[in-house]
Order: C-alpha cells, then structure tokens, then sequence
C-alpha cells in the first residue's frame, strides 16, 4: 500500500479544520489510545509516521467516519457511536474484521 494512502483518503473526505477521533487498540494486551484531533493534523507527516510505528507494535488503528463537535468531551465512552462505526467499516461482508494494513 502506498505510504500516503491513508492520509490522502483523510485529505478528499474532510475539511481540514474537521474535528476526528484516531482509536488504537492492541488486543494482545488490552492497551486502547486515543486521539481527537483536527484531520490536517492527523493527515502530518509527524501523526503518520506515529500511525506506522504504532500500527508496526500490533495495534489496529481506527479512524471516526463521524466528525466531532468543538468542545466534544474527550472520554472514550462518549466516543462510542464514532467508535462502532469506524468499526464496522472494517468489517467484510462475510462478516470478518479486516485489519487496517500497514502505510510503510
């Protein structure tokens, strides 16, 4: 996959000032980080290059198709329609999780 795919698929779906919650999730250990930011910062060169290692340390990361209101509260639970939906965005038609492949 194209090292900039994710971020020029960010790019043509968002204004730059919209507001986007980036969830990663190791299953292995249970580990869950968030991230509300701005899709111009996400699309950086510096959050990518943070996307890549933390997706090359076993962490799926998921991406809100949702923008979020200025002033959203940052907790994870209040997240949880976003979450879902990024989710099941990533979910085949047979019903299997697809995991987000690495952007290297």
């Amino acid at each position: 996959m194209e090292k900039q795919a994710a971020a020029k698929y960010i790019r043509s779906n968002f204004r730059s000032d919209d507001r986007l919650a980036v969830v990663l999730i190791q299953k292995s250990s249970g580990s869950v980080v968030q991230r509300l930011s701005s899709s111009e910062r996400i699309v950086s060169d510096e959050f990518q290059s943070w996307l890549r290692y933390m997706n090359r340390e076993k962490h799926e990361v998921y991406v809100s198709m949702n923008t979020l209101q200025k002033g959203a509260p940052g907790a994870l639970p209040q997240l949880a329609s976003p979450v879902r939906l990024a989710i099941s965005c990533c979910r085949s038609r047979t019903g299997h999780r697809q995991h987000m492949p690495d952007v290297d």
